[in-house]
């Protein structure tokens, strides 16, 4: 299973205003939401999130929190060294693919 945390559709929703106008970027993160499940933040990961030390950027541990929450076995980013404390392993796009398709 794959899923997408709240955070995420919004920050590919800021990144995407760039390149395309508000229609498409609706279209295309109604894509992403039929093709990966979503996660949303609540209070528990949150404040687990803000009690966490060992992460130097807040979204990124949000994002880990949201991937403990589900039981994901990775979490796919291209900087996987800002997920060192994370409890759930990171991975590069291009080894999870490795590994997917395996």
């Amino acid at each position: 299973m794959s899923v997408l945390t709240g955070i995420l559709r919004r920050i590919v929703f800021y990144i995407l205003r760039h390149a395309f106008p508000d229609e498409r970027r609706r279209k295309l993160l109604l894509g992403l939401c039929m093709l990966f499940g979503v996660v949303e933040l609540n209070e528990e990961k949150i404040l687990a999130a803000i009690h966490k030390e060992d992460f130097a950027d807040f979204e990124d541990c949000l994002q880990a929190e949201c991937a403990k929450y589900v039981g994901a076995e990775y979490i796919v980013t291209r900087n996987v060294k800002d997920y060192a404390g994370s409890e759930v392993a990171a991975v590069t796009p291009e080894e999870f693919l490795k590994n997917y398709t395996e």
